[in-house]
């Protein structure tokens, strides 16, 4: 069984991503053979035009929908041995109440490195995945600690 973590974001960079927020999550796999769920995600990401800091807050401005912002993102993954494979999944929030763009923008042999360091710089996504079929793989990542009861109804606590 593999403990999956969150992908970490580590910064931004250069790149041609389009405005709106961002998550990362992974999957491992043999070809021809067993797969894992997906990770978690990462927190959501916004890409805004300027540094957010405590004496410019008022300062942040977005970009126009769909507009190139001249920025990457940067995330570190964790590999893992037991697999030859690994899937990075790009999740674009474009609009909000709208469903996201799930694309798979990374399908390679597993790195060497036991963090692998992906930069996104606004490729194409190799291919797109609906949102159901990316929430069927995800599996449950809900774990509760104790399960109580209350007039015959089961409830998670301590999650």
């Amino acid at each position: 069984m593999v403990e999956f973590t969150p992908p970490k974001f580590s910064g931004l960079i250069d790149g041609n991503l389009k405005s709106g927020m961002y998550e990362y999550s992974y999957q491992y796999y043999n070809k021809h053979a067993q797969q894992t769920e997906i990770s978690p995600s990462t927190k959501l990401i916004p890409l805004h035009n300027g540094a957010l800091t405590v004496n410019e807050s008022n300062r942040i401005q977005g970009y126009e929908q769909d507009a190139k912002t001249n920025k990457g993102i940067v995330i570190e993954v964790p590999t893992s041995k037991d697999f030859n494979k690994l899937i990075i999944y790009r999740i674009h929030y474009v609009e909000t109440g709208v469903p996201p763009i799930i694309e798979t923008v990374f399908d390679e042999n597993m790195p060497s490195d036991s963090i692998y360091s992906f930069h996104d710089t606004g490729i194409d996504g190799l291919n797109i995945i609906s949102l159901e079929e990316y929430n069927m793989m995800t599996g449950i990542h809900i774990v509760p600690k104790t399960i109580e009861s209350m007039t015959d109804y089961m409830f998670a606590s301590n999650i």
